[in-house]
């Protein structure tokens, strides 16, 4: 393995080499692609992680999106032709962050290097997505998903630096939530100058008392974060139960949750979405508690999810939607914060 990795990274080398000394070409810095490890200078410490993911693709342990450069599923000689035509030169400086590319490749989602921003002349709708693992996302997503819209940005979940959205959205898995459609759907119906920030929250396999409790500063911080940037917070999404299927005081704690951010941001009287959870799994019974939130959450609209199916690959917990329930799910918590914002 190490004789591996130290071959790719003579290969990489000699043709960042023969491509640099060669190279005439002249970038904007927006366009200019490559750090890697976000140190705003693109050196030879990018070539080494790229190395260690060298010939990786999609759904490898060892991809990552912050290493495919070219977001074509696979870290390839693609990748290390940009970064030579880019070696040396100098990025803009990210907005300073606790959070490191770690030596080792891992799929986390870190943000390009030029920050993209709500267009100026319109109005920059932001949006909280909070949950677990159905909201995080568990099904695989496909190139239809990863199609970029620079009208739709989202917060980066572990570093609070906004990226145009693309999957995944929440934690380090290569998946879809309803997220993704969500505002692909909505922003079809805003006008041209307007711009969607997404703010995910979720959290595969947490309760509504961590929520509440152990996470709720985190969750404020980046909506915070999204109000910094010139953000109107609009509607919370969540999608959250399977934790706590069928716990009578459940409605109750998710008002206390939305209470307590509504107070907190000063958001006023916005929308809270809610999903039902999957017909046919573990926890279908959990729905009756989920059509019970709007007679105790103030503005709350439940999401349907009758006819959605069950992922094949879920054995073990049977909750979770698969693809394309995911991508029916988006389009509904769209079409109905459509309603609720009274959108046309």
């Amino acid at each position: 393995m190490k004789i591996k990795k130290l071959l790719s990274m003579v290969l990489i080398c000699s043709i960042i080499a023969t491509y640099f000394v060669q190279s005439v070409v002249t970038t904007s810095a927006a366009d200019i692609k490559g750090d890697i490890n976000n140190d705003s200078v693109i050196n030879m410490a990018d070539v080494i992680l790229l190395a260690g993911a060298f010939n990786a693709v999609s759904g490898d342990p060892r991809y990552a999106p912050i290493y495919d450069i070219n977001n074509d599923g696979v870290i390839n000689m693609a990748d290390v032709i940009i970064i030579a035509a880019n070696f040396g030169k100098t990025v803009p400086k990210a907005t300073p962050t606790s959070t490191k590319v770690p030596n080792t490749p891992t799929p986390t989602k870190v943000p390009a290097t030029s920050t993209p921003t709500p267009t100026s002349a319109g109005k920059f709708h932001c949006f909280i997505l909070t949950g677990q693992s159905n909201m995080a996302g568990y099904p695989k997503a496909q190139n239809s998903d990863r199609e970029k819209d620079p009208r739709i940005l989202s917060l980066g979940y572990y570093n609070n630096q906004w990226a145009v959205a693309a999957p995944p959205l929440h934690e380090n898995r290569d998946s879809i939530g309803p997220g993704d459609w969500f505002a692909k759907t909505l922003i079809q119906k805003l006008p041209a100058n307007d711009t969607i920030g997404l703010i995910p929250c979720a959290v595969s396999g947490i309760g509504i008392d961590d929520l509440i409790g152990s996470k709720y500063s985190w969750i404020l911080e980046k909506a915070k974060k999204a109000k910094e940037k010139g953000g109107i917070i609009e509607g919370i999404l969540l999608h959250q139960g399977e934790t706590n299927c069928n716990q009578a005081d459940w409605p109750n704690k998710v008002n206390t949750l939305m209470t307590k951010l509504k107070n907190d941001l000063g958001l006023g009287d916005i929308p809270i979405l809610a999903g039902e959870l999957l017909y046919t799994g573990d926890c279908k019974s959990h729905n009756t508690l989920v059509n019970k939130l709007p007679t105790v959450v103030k503005n709350c609209h439940v999401v349907s999810a009758q006819g959605l199916t069950e992922d094949s690959s879920d054995a073990i917990y049977n909750l979770h939607f698969d693809h394309n329930s995911q991508v029916t799910f988006g389009k509904r918590y769209a079409e109905k914060m459509i309603q609720a914002l009274g959108l046309k």
